[in-house]
């Protein structure tokens, strides 16, 4: 049932180093708001010492953010055009707190540290590329006592008449394989991480933001999705001309407005399941 649902590590041939550019220039990052819910019901005293492990990092957003705070993070993706994109990013953003970021080029299921290594992991944007149960146990391994997993997501809305259920459509018309309508939330990751039994404190929470878009911006982002990046070059020249004909149609304003929903899981690990437990 999980594969029929999720498709959950099947579709690897998406190769986002391609828009890497497009990517960290075009695609919001979460909302200060998201950081600032996980850090005061999640994390525990401040502190230059924790560990933040950020799987599937793609441009860096989360990595940095935790990075110029202070924290030591490690950074892992499968594309080494993201991670040359995030090393630019956080030379240029770095700030007088800035403590330089650990860089893995691997598969998120291919990481291998000792027990006890992370306070916190983040999976952001990526945990449907995933083999769900096999990086549960490989997090269940490497998480801390009384650390968190936090898998998240900031999704764009396809609702009724929106611009950017009419974006997708257009997308779909040129690959079909293109599943990305969706509420936003993720259910079945919660059932997951309760299904694994190595987990506790499982919380989900979801808020919607509207983010700002010219619409050369709003494009481009639309290049730099999953339906898109697929695509050859012939095809993408098309497709940016059918968007921009279609965002011309429905808005006069250049500056869009586009509602996302943020929503996250996040679990602790169960009273004797920590890593020393396994030792």
């Amino acid at each position: 049932m999980e594969q029929a649902i999720y498709n959950y590590g099947k579709n690897t041939s998406v190769d986002f180093g391609k828009a890497a550019k497009e990517y960290s220039m075009y695609r919001h990052g979460f909302p200060q708001k998201f950081f600032d819910i996980i850090e005061n019901e999640y994390f525990f005293e401040s502190s230059e010492n924790i560990r933040i492990l950020d799987i599937g990092t793609g441009t860096g957003t989360i990595s940095r953010y935790y990075a110029n705070k202070g924290y030591n993070v490690t950074a892992v993706d499968l594309s080494s055009d993201m991670l040359r994109e995030c090393k630019i990013i956080e030379e240029r953003e770095k700030s007088e707190n800035h403590k330089k970021i650990t860089y893995i080029n691997c598969p998120a299921e291919d990481i291998d540290f000792e027990p006890n290594s992370f306070d916190y992991i983040f999976a952001g944007q990526c945990w449907h590329w995933l083999k769900s149960n096999q990086m549960l146990d490989i997090i269940q391994s490497i998480l801390a006592e009384n650390g968190r997993l936090i898998i998240c997501h900031l999704d764009y809305m396809t609702h009724k008449d929106s611009i950017a259920k009419n974006c997708n459509d257009i997308i779909k018309k040129f690959n079909p394989d293109f599943p990305f309508d969706n509420s936003g939330l993720y259910p079945q990751w919660t059932i997951d991480i309760l299904d694994n039994g190595n987990y506790a404190n499982i919380e989900t929470r979801s808020f919607d933001v509207e983010c700002k878009y010219t619409k050369l911006a709003w494009i481009m982002r639309l290049k730099a999705c999953s339906g898109a990046v697929v695509l050859n070059n012939e095809q993408m020249i098309e497709l940016e001309k059918e968007l921009t004909i279609c965002v011309d149609e429905i808005s006069q304003e250049d500056v869009l407005s586009i509602l996302h929903r943020v929503w996250w899981v996040t679990a602790s690990l169960k009273d004797g399941n920590n890593n020393n437990s396994n030792e």
